[in-house]
C-alpha cells in the first residue's frame, strides 16, 4: 500500500528532476529556466552538466511514490489523497503512453524541485528526494479521471529492459547501425548475411568487424538492461529472477570478478542494440536498447550472478 504522499509544488513552472552531483549545474531564471519551459504541459528528457536531467512540464503539486524498478510521479489537479493512492498502487492496469526519451540514471540521488530556481536556494520544503538506483528508465504518463472528483496525472519511471528474443542480439555505434544488414546481406562478405557472421558467437559474447566500427555481440538473447558507471557500464541479461530480486541483485554487481573477453570495442557515440537478424528500420522502439557511452575504446569483461533465485549474465564495457 502507497504510503502518505509527500507533495512539493513550484511558482507556476515546471519541475525538474536532478541527479545531486550536477544540481549545481542548473541556473534556474532566467539563464536556464526556459530550457525547462520549452516542455510546458509535457515530460521531457534533456542534458544538464554532462548527466540527464528529467521536466515535468506540468506546474501542479507533485509527489513521488517508489516501485521496485522505478517510481511514479504523482501531480495532482484535485483529489482526495486516499483515492490517489489507491490508483498509484493500481498503476499497473493504467494505459501508460511512452512520452519522450528514456532517462539514463547514473549513481547517486536525485532531486525534484522548481526549475525557475537553483538548488542552493531551495529549501527542504521546496524538493523531493528521489533514489533510483543506476539505469535506463522508460519514461510513461497517463491521466486519471476515474470521477468528477479526481483529476491527477502520472508519470512513471521504469527500468527499461530490451525484450528477450530467439536470436542474438547486437550493439553497433548510433550512426553506424544502419550498415547492418541482419539476414538480407552483409556489407563484409557478399557470400553470407550479417546474422551468420554473429552466429558463431554461440551463447558467449563476442566483438565483431563491422564497415567502420566494431559491434558487440550477445549471443544469449536474454532480456537485457544497461546500469552505467563512471568509466563505461554493464550490460546486464535476466536469465531468471523475478523483478524485485533482480533489482536487488543490481546494487551488488560493482564487486563482482570479470573476465576479460578477446578484442576491444570502438565507440564513436551511444551504441544501439536489437536483434541481429534486423536491420536497425524494422525493430520498433521497444524492441532496441540504446547505451550511452562517451566515444573512445572500451575492454569487454563478463561474469555471472546467481544466488537467490536470480540468475544474470554481466557484460562489463570498461573506458581504457
Amino acid at each position: 500500500m502507497t504510503k502518505t504522499l509527500a507533495y512539493v509544488e513550484t511558482e507556476g513552472g515546471p519541475f525538474i528532476l536532478l541527479p545531486e552531483r550536477v544540481a549545481e549545474h542548473w541556473r534556474g531564471a532566467p539563464v536556464d529556466y526556459p530550457r525547462a519551459c520549452a516542455f510546458e504541459g509535457v515530460v521531457g528528457v534533456g542534458d544538464v552538466g554532462g548527466a540527464q536531467a528529467l521536466v515535468l512540464g506540468r506546474a501542479e503539486v507533485t509527489a513521488w511514490s517508489p516501485l521496485v524498478d522505478g517510481g511514479v510521479f504523482v501531480q495532482r489537479i484535485f483529489g482526495d489523497d486516499a483515492r490517489i493512492r489507491a490508483i498509484v498502487d493500481d498503476q499497473a492496469s493504467l494505459p501508460w503512453a511512452s512520452t519522450s526519451a528514456p532517462l539514463t540514471v547514473g549513481a547517486g540521488g536525485l532531486q525534484l524541485f522548481d526549475s525557475a530556481l537553483v538548488r542552493s536556494s531551495v529549501d527542504d520544503d521546496g524538493r523531493l528526494p528521489v533514489e533510483l538506483a543506476p539505469g535506463i528508465y522508460e519514461v510513461n504518463q497517463v491521466t486519471c479521471r476515474p470521477d468528477p472528483k479526481v483529476d491527477i496525472e502520472l508519470v512513471r519511471l521504469r527500468r527499461l529492459w530490451l525484450p528477450a528474443g530467439e536470436r542474438p542480439f547486437v550493439f553497433l555505434p548510433a550512426e553506424l547501425a544502419s550498415g547492418w544488414k541482419g539476414c538480407n546481406g552483409s556489407d563484409v562478405d557478399a557470400e553470407i548475411s550479417d546474422l551468420d557472421r554473429a552466429d558463431p558467437i554461440g551463447e558467449g559474447v563476442g566483438v565483431l568487424a563491422v564497415p567502420g566500427a566494431q559491434a558487440l555481440v550477445l549471443g544469449c538473447a536474454a532480456a537485457t538492461t544497461w546500469v552505467p558507471f563512471d568509466d563505461g557500464g554493464v550490460l546486464v541479461q535476466r536469465r531468471e529472477g523475478a523483478v524485485a530480486a533482480v533489482e536487488a541483485a543490481l546494487f551488488q554487481i560493482a564487486a563482482l570478478s570479470f573476465t576479460a573477453v578477446p578484442g576491444t570495442l570502438r565507440a564513436t557515440t551511444a551504441l544501439v542494440g536489437f536483434d541481429a537478424a534486423l536491420e536497425i528500420s524494422e525493430p520498433a522502439g521497444a524492441q532496441k536498447l540504446t547505451v550511452p557511452l562517451v566515444a573512445g575504446d572500451y575492454a569487454v569483461a563478463i561474469a555471472e550472478r546467481q544466488a537467490d533465485g536470480v540468475d544474470l549474465g554481466l557484460i562489463r564495457l570498461r573506458a581504457i
